[in-house]
């Protein structure tokens, strides 16, 4: 059985720290994929949960960073693993070779461009899975209080406000 808020679907996809954390915390503004995601037409379907993995990413690729990235994992706080940790929102996905658009964090070979992301308030311990995945339905109450008490702190990384009309958060 799917999540779904609002009428919504929400999958997850497990990322290792500390990249799931840049990403809720607004600092990350893509995810590097070797496959593609098919985008929905319907914006709202593009929201996906950010798992942190259980394992963290390899001393090895940490160290391949460059220093500009090695300065945002510097101000990180302490790392939460194995659960979900707040959301983002996917606006479109390419190749990252044939982007105009240079990011420190685009290497690709497909690059998630991300619009907007909400951290939540409370980490949601959880076993991750490749691949975009679906939540476990024990945790769906635990997921809608999140949602609930996080999306006040949706932060838009493209300068775009978002307002709140009933349940549902729209451009302002």
């Amino acid at each position: 059985m799917n999540f779904t808020y609002n009428g919504h679907i929400i999958k997850a996809l497990t990322i290792k720290q500390p990249y799931a954390s840049l990403i809720v915390n607004g600092v990350k503004d893509i995810e590097n994929r070797t496959w593609k995601r098919k985008m929905s037409k319907d914006v709202c379907e593009n929201w996906l949960f950010v798992h942190a993995a259980g394992k963290p990413a390899s001393k090895k690729r940490l160290a391949k960073s460059s220093d500009e990235v090695k300065e945002e994992i510097n101000k990180l706080g302490p790392l939460v693993n194995s659960a979900i940790i707040g959301m983002m929102h996917i606006h479109s996905i390419g190749e990252c070779k044939k982007s105009v658009y240079k990011n420190i964090w685009a290497s690709g070979p497909n690059c998630w461009y991300i619009d907007a992301v909400v951290p939540f308030k409370k980490p949601i311990p959880s076993v991750g899975s490749l691949g975009q995945w679906v939540p476990d339905e024990s945790l769906f109450p635990f997921l809608k209080k999140q949602i609930d008490v996080s999306m006040y702190n949706i932060i838009a990384l493209d300068g775009i406000d978002f307002v709140k009309k009933g349940n549902i958060y729209y451009v302002a």
